[in-house]
């Protein structure tokens, strides 16, 4: 049986990979508010320019997705069905902060981003202690 893994030397660029669900999940926003019919090739000159801004933008969400996905990743390993419905709740309000925070510019983005993931953050540190003290108590 084969199975395809891809391994990391360095955890952190595991994450940066992981995080392009970020402007992903901006593109699919796009398109269940304005449709399909919004990506019209008969674009004029400024318009053009102003796709481009929005494809910058882009980009630069996705590092910022970073925190959010590193704590998705480290509540997932804590505790995985905890993760799955984090996920779903904060990864749509991810994408919304991040559409949001794309009319204040990159400081925008990248405030409303990190303030999504704290609540995750706090999450899995609540259930990290929770476990580190059933451990503790196990061993005595």
């Amino acid at each position: 049986r084969m199975r395809l893994t891809i391994k990391f030397r360095h955890p952190l660029l595991k994450t940066f990979l992981y995080s392009i669900w970020v402007p992903i999940s901006v593109i699919v926003l796009y398109l269940i508010r304005f449709g399909m019919m919004s990506l019209d090739t008969n674009l004029s000159m400024p318009d053009l320019y102003e796709d481009a801004s929005s494809y910058l933008m882009l980009l630069i969400s996705w590092p910022f997705g970073m925190s959010i996905t590193l704590a998705f990743q480290k509540l997932f390993r804590q505790a995985p069905k905890t993760a799955i419905f984090t996920i779903v709740v904060f990864a749509p309000l991810c994408a919304l902060a991040v559409t949001v925070g794309g009319l204040l510019g990159p400081v925008g983005v990248a405030a409303f981003t990190i303030f999504i993931s704290l609540p995750v953050w706090l999450q899995f540190f609540v259930i990290r202690i929770i476990h580190n003290r059933r451990q503790f108590r196990s061993n005595l």
